[in-house]
């Protein structure tokens, strides 16, 4: 609002250049406001940061975690390399890579239709949920 007064005062002096800054300096706070209080948000609901910082420390190269129906490189880069190379998307080759690569506990990272597949067709459990994104536990 005080943009918009000093906008109307130097309205009132004739001054184009000072309404234009005036206008500028407000609409540029705003702007960083609505950034400082949306980025956090906005933040934990479109990266997977948080969940690979939580699950980091039980994986490995030989345990790796995996993605099902769901991928995106930040993911790697948060888990130190340590997931498989692309996610898998179907049930059955879910299953396939379970017999090929047996493990005590699977570690999965997917979203809400893979979380769905997970539920229906394997003894899984949730370990947390961030905005769109679900870390699922297999037990073998």
């Amino acid at each position: 609002m005080g943009a918009i007064a000093c906008a109307c005062l130097e309205y009132q002096r004739r001054r184009p250049l000072r309404i234009f800054l005036s206008l500028v300096a407000g609409m540029s706070l705003f702007a960083a406001f609505i950034f400082w209080k949306a980025s956090p948000v906005v933040n934990d609901y479109h990266s997977a940061r948080s969940i690979c910082h939580l699950i980091s420390p039980k994986l490995s190269h030989g345990e790796p975690l995996i993605f099902y129906r769901y991928f995106h490189h930040t993911a790697r880069y948060y888990t130190s390399y340590q997931t498989i190379q692309e996610s898998i998307e179907t049930p059955a080759a879910l299953q396939s890579y379970l017999l090929e690569h047996p493990q005590d506990r699977y570690y999965l990272i997917t979203q809400e239709a893979g979380w769905n597949d997970l539920k229906s067709s394997f003894e899984s459990s949730l370990l947390y949920r961030q905005g769109p994104l679900y870390l699922a536990e297999i037990l073998r």
